[in-house]
């Protein structure tokens, strides 16, 4: 309860950053560090915000990380250090994260959770079932990893918004010169 009530706020939060100032200078930084000044953004203050909010996600999420698993604390003590250590974090983990954001969309907000939510789905089917051992199940979301790139270049979550018809932005075409001038670059 209470980790899925921190993720919609994390969630909600993190969209609504994305759709304000920070997350315009975010992106502007991203795309072109030149322009991006020359429009007024300090560059090193969105890259250090970019930083800072990293850093807040992350903490959070450690700290959710031995909530979510308690035996990660020594037993009988209430108030005890809890440790989160990288043996936590084996190939299987990495290929599945990894996975969930190249499936999703690097840049989409809500694919790469969608994305990880089926991984993890499916993880859980193979891990009930006996179906598939944990060596396979790294080679399986590496199939799947190859499958959606060579699928779907520009993400599954792209695939989904065109099969849906939502329109994808496009570039704004050049607009030509009149006759007589000269376009400058």
């Amino acid at each position: 309860g209470v980790l899925a009530g921190v993720l919609v706020v994390a969630a909600v939060c993190v969209d609504r950053l994305a759709r304000g100032r920070w997350g315009r200078a975010f992106v502007a930084v991203r795309e072109d560090e030149a322009g991006a000044a020359s429009a007024g953004i300090s560059v090193a203050g969105a890259r250090a915000r970019a930083v800072l909010v990293a850093a807040l996600l992350g903490s959070m999420s450690g700290a959710l990380f031995v909530l979510a698993w308690p035996g990660n604390c020594p037993s009988g003590f209430a108030g005890a250090t809890c440790v989160v250590a990288p043996g936590y974090f084996g190939l299987d983990l990495s290929t599945l994260l990894f996975a969930a954001v190249t499936i999703g969309g690097a840049r989409s907000r809500w694919g790469p959770p969608v994305a990880l939510a089926g991984l993890v789905a499916l993880r859980w089917y193979f891990d009930n079932h006996d179906a598939v051992s944990g060596d396979w199940q790294t080679v399986i979301y590496g199939g799947l990893l190859i499958a959606s790139v060579l699928a779907f270049p520009g993400a599954a979550g792209a695939a989904l918004r065109r099969l849906a018809g939502r329109p994808r932005v496009q570039a704004r075409a050049a607009v030509e010169p009149p006759a007589g001038e000269v376009a400058l670059p």
